[in-house]
């Protein structure tokens, strides 16, 4: 075994090089080796829960990221509700004609419902393509779970 800074030669069982005193990568000493163990998380099971549920987070909360799930949650379902209530005042304007539409206000218009769908087809795609990216790297085994383990 020789010293990654300087060359030198060194002992089988050394801790640091006598020449230079840097660390050696020596996995006989703990904090050199690397965490081997397994995850109980399955990959397929992750990626096709990303696949068929990301939009939802579902993944992030089975591999253990509870933030990173509660962010895609809460990004889905804020644009679904924000969707809602344009969508349900055009659906009264188109039933019920102007005359509920004028009660309701200005603002529950038309041109809001086709705003809010604009952003809400916006959001819900950037979230998808953030979900997409990490379903393609759960099953190049990239993503670990929260502790850092690989899946199984």
């Amino acid at each position: 075994m020789y010293c990654k800074n300087c060359g030198t030669k060194l002992d089988d069982m050394a801790y640091t090089c006598p020449n230079c005193g840097c660390k050696t990568d020596n996995p006989y000493y703990e904090e050199n080796r690397q965490n081997t163990a397994k995850s109980g998380k399955n990959l397929v099971v992750a990626g096709l829960l990303a696949l068929f549920l990301g939009l939802l987070g579902i993944h992030n909360f089975y591999l253990g990221y509870k933030k990173r799930g509660m962010v895609q949650l809460l990004l889905t379902l804020g644009s679904v509700f924000l969707f809602l209530i344009p969508f349900l005042s055009s659906v009264l304007f188109v039933l019920f004609g102007p005359h509920l539409h004028r009660a309701l206000g200005p603002g529950f218009g038309l041109g809001l419902f086709s705003f809010v769908s604009l952003y809400t087809a916006i959001e819900v795609f950037g979230v998808g393509i953030w979900v997409l990216i990490e379903a393609v790297l759960i099953f190049l085994g990239k993503i670990p779970d929260s502790d850092g383990r690989p899946l199984v």
